[in-house]
């Protein structure tokens, strides 16, 4: 689990479909140093794992991701620069299913990663 490890959530709040979080990543983890040791970059399958982890802590309930019909990838997270993240997240239950639509952004408000697919 990388909640507590890689990361923490600083802020979350939740306004009906909107969900807004404040990470902090923890520039001396471990994956830093594989991924990659001459030039550190977080993992684009981390930021998946910390929507899901937002999504859990936010709704209550843990969900699987099932679809996504949409990754983008913009901006790296390189942690000897940043180390704050912020998501924005809208989640709509529609038919049993979870349809979600996440940017996240770096400190300086740059967008790093866009998302939207379909939680269980």
């Amino acid at each position: 689990m990388l909640l507590d490890s890689l990361y923490t959530i600083d802020e979350l709040k939740t306004e009906g479909q909107s969900i807004s979080a404040n990470l902090t990543v923890d520039p001396n983890h471990d994956i830093f140093k594989g991924h990659f040791p001459s030039q550190p970059v977080l993992p684009g399958v981390c930021l998946i794992e910390m929507l899901k982890d937002i999504i859990k802590k936010a709704l209550g309930k843990p969900y699987l991701m099932t679809e996504a019909s949409n990754i983008k990838y913009l901006m790296m997270l390189d942690p000897q620069q940043n180390v704050g993240l912020r998501f924005e997240i809208k989640a709509e239950e529609s038919e049993g299913k979870l349809k979600v639509v996440a940017t996240s952004f770096l400190e300086n408000n740059e967008i790093n990663f866009k998302f939207k697919g379909t939680f269980d």
